[in-house]
Protein backbone atom coordinates (compact mmCIF):
# COMPACT_ATOMS: atom_id res chain seq x y z
CA UNK A 1 0.00 0.00 0.00
CA UNK A 2 1.39 3.42 -0.94
CA UNK A 3 1.20 6.20 1.62
CA UNK A 4 0.29 9.59 0.28
CA UNK A 5 1.84 12.46 2.17
CA UNK A 6 -0.53 14.74 3.99
CA UNK A 7 -0.55 18.23 2.60
CA UNK A 8 -3.29 19.69 4.79
CA UNK A 9 -5.50 18.54 7.62
CA UNK A 10 -8.72 20.50 8.04
CA UNK A 11 -8.71 20.57 11.84
CA UNK A 12 -12.22 22.00 12.14
CA UNK A 13 -13.62 19.29 9.88
CA UNK A 14 -11.86 16.58 11.91
CA UNK A 15 -13.38 17.98 15.12
CA UNK A 16 -16.83 17.98 13.48
CA UNK A 17 -16.34 14.32 12.58
CA UNK A 18 -15.12 13.45 16.08
CA UNK A 19 -18.14 15.12 17.69
CA UNK A 20 -20.45 13.24 15.30
CA UNK A 21 -18.75 9.83 15.60
CA UNK A 22 -18.49 9.93 19.39
CA UNK A 23 -22.00 11.43 19.64
CA UNK A 24 -20.89 14.29 21.93
CA UNK A 25 -21.56 18.02 21.85
CA UNK A 26 -18.84 19.61 23.99
CA UNK A 27 -15.06 19.71 24.26
CA UNK A 28 -15.24 18.19 27.74
CA UNK A 29 -17.38 15.29 26.53
CA UNK A 30 -15.04 14.67 23.59
CA UNK A 31 -12.03 14.75 25.92
CA UNK A 32 -13.67 12.11 28.09
CA UNK A 33 -14.56 9.97 25.07
CA UNK A 34 -10.93 10.14 23.90
CA UNK A 35 -9.60 9.34 27.37
CA UNK A 36 -7.99 12.76 27.80
CA UNK A 37 -8.04 15.39 30.51
CA UNK A 38 -10.92 17.87 30.46
CA UNK A 39 -8.81 20.65 28.99
CA UNK A 40 -6.92 18.60 26.39
CA UNK A 41 -9.33 19.10 23.49
CA UNK A 42 -9.99 22.75 24.34
CA UNK A 43 -6.25 23.53 24.45
CA UNK A 44 -5.59 21.67 21.19
CA UNK A 45 -8.47 23.51 19.47
CA UNK A 46 -7.07 26.84 20.67
CA UNK A 47 -3.77 25.92 18.95
CA UNK A 48 -5.69 24.83 15.81
CA UNK A 49 -4.28 21.39 16.43
CA UNK A 50 -5.42 17.89 17.28
CA UNK A 51 -4.58 15.76 20.32
CA UNK A 52 -3.19 13.11 17.94
CA UNK A 53 -2.39 10.37 20.40
CA UNK A 54 -5.77 10.74 22.11
CA UNK A 55 -7.61 10.68 18.78
CA UNK A 56 -5.76 7.57 17.63
CA UNK A 57 -6.14 5.67 20.90
CA UNK A 58 -9.74 6.81 21.47
CA UNK A 59 -10.86 5.77 18.00
CA UNK A 60 -9.10 2.43 18.17
CA UNK A 61 -10.57 1.60 21.58
CA UNK A 62 -14.06 2.65 20.41
CA UNK A 63 -13.82 0.75 17.12
CA UNK A 64 -14.02 3.92 15.03
CA UNK A 65 -12.28 3.83 11.66
CA UNK A 66 -9.67 6.59 11.53
CA UNK A 67 -10.33 6.98 7.82
CA UNK A 68 -13.84 8.09 8.70
CA UNK A 69 -12.48 10.63 11.18
CA UNK A 70 -10.13 12.23 8.68
CA UNK A 71 -11.93 11.70 5.38
CA UNK A 72 -15.58 11.40 6.33
CA UNK A 73 -15.87 7.84 5.03
CA UNK A 74 -14.29 4.49 5.71
CA UNK A 75 -11.89 3.06 3.16
CA UNK A 76 -12.79 -0.44 2.07
CA UNK A 77 -9.90 -2.88 2.05
CA UNK A 78 -9.80 -6.36 0.52
CA UNK A 79 -8.10 -9.42 2.03
CA UNK A 80 -4.77 -8.59 0.38
CA UNK A 81 -4.53 -5.30 2.33
CA UNK A 82 -4.74 -3.34 -0.91
CA UNK A 83 -6.88 -0.24 -1.05
CA UNK A 84 -10.06 -0.94 -2.99
CA UNK A 85 -11.97 2.30 -2.79
CA UNK A 86 -12.05 5.66 -1.10
CA UNK A 87 -14.61 8.37 -1.60
CA UNK A 88 -12.30 11.37 -1.14
CA UNK A 89 -9.33 12.91 -2.91
CA UNK A 90 -5.73 11.67 -2.50
CA UNK A 91 -4.73 14.63 -0.32
CA UNK A 92 -6.84 13.39 2.58
CA UNK A 93 -5.45 11.75 5.67
CA UNK A 94 -5.75 7.96 5.82
CA UNK A 95 -5.50 5.67 8.82
CA UNK A 96 -2.21 4.34 7.49
CA UNK A 97 -0.78 7.87 7.57
CA UNK A 98 -1.74 8.34 11.21
CA UNK A 99 -0.41 4.95 12.25
CA UNK A 100 2.84 5.51 10.33
CA UNK A 101 3.23 8.93 11.98
CA UNK A 102 2.68 7.45 15.43
CA UNK A 103 5.21 4.68 14.72
CA UNK A 104 7.79 7.20 13.52
CA UNK A 105 7.36 9.33 16.65
CA UNK A 106 7.73 6.30 18.95
CA UNK A 107 10.90 5.20 17.11
CA UNK A 108 12.42 8.70 17.31
CA UNK A 109 11.62 9.01 21.01
CA UNK A 110 13.04 5.54 21.69
CA UNK A 111 16.25 6.51 19.92
CA UNK A 112 16.82 9.90 21.53
CA UNK A 113 15.87 8.78 25.05
CA UNK A 114 17.79 5.49 25.00
CA UNK A 115 21.02 6.76 26.56
CA UNK A 116 19.69 9.62 28.70
CA UNK A 117 19.54 7.60 31.95
CA UNK A 118 16.21 9.10 32.96
CA UNK A 119 13.94 7.73 35.62
CA UNK A 120 10.91 5.92 34.24
CA UNK A 121 8.63 8.65 35.57
CA UNK A 122 10.69 11.42 33.91
CA UNK A 123 10.90 9.54 30.60
CA UNK A 124 7.13 8.98 30.57
CA UNK A 125 6.54 12.67 31.28
CA UNK A 126 8.85 13.69 28.42
CA UNK A 127 7.21 11.20 26.03
CA UNK A 128 3.74 12.47 26.93
CA UNK A 129 4.78 16.09 26.39
CA UNK A 130 6.71 15.55 23.14
CA UNK A 131 4.42 13.08 21.35
CA UNK A 132 1.69 15.59 20.31
CA UNK A 133 4.30 18.10 19.15
CA UNK A 134 6.21 15.50 17.16
CA UNK A 135 3.05 14.10 15.56
CA UNK A 136 2.26 17.57 14.26
CA UNK A 137 5.82 17.94 12.96
CA UNK A 138 5.63 14.58 11.16
CA UNK A 139 2.79 15.93 9.04
CA UNK A 140 4.27 19.41 8.76
CA UNK A 141 7.54 17.99 7.40
CA UNK A 142 5.85 15.28 5.29
CA UNK A 143 7.30 12.35 7.26
CA UNK A 144 10.87 13.67 7.02
CA UNK A 145 12.51 11.69 9.83
CA UNK A 146 15.61 13.90 10.02
CA UNK A 147 13.56 17.06 10.52
CA UNK A 148 11.29 15.48 13.13
CA UNK A 149 14.28 14.02 14.99
CA UNK A 150 15.93 17.45 14.98
CA UNK A 151 12.80 18.99 16.53
CA UNK A 152 12.70 16.17 19.11
CA UNK A 153 16.34 16.65 20.08
CA UNK A 154 15.87 20.42 20.34
CA UNK A 155 12.80 20.02 22.51
CA UNK A 156 14.56 17.47 24.69
CA UNK A 157 17.53 19.81 25.09
CA UNK A 158 15.16 22.57 26.23
CA UNK A 159 13.70 20.31 28.93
Amino acid sequence: MVLDTVRFVDVEKVYEQLFKLFNVDSDAALSKALGLSASAVRNAKNRNSLPWEGVINGCISSGIDLNEVFTGSAIKVDNNDEEVSASNDTGSLAVTDVLAANKLVVEILDEILANKRLTAERELLIRNKLTPLLLEKVFEYNFNEVMVKTVAEGALYMT
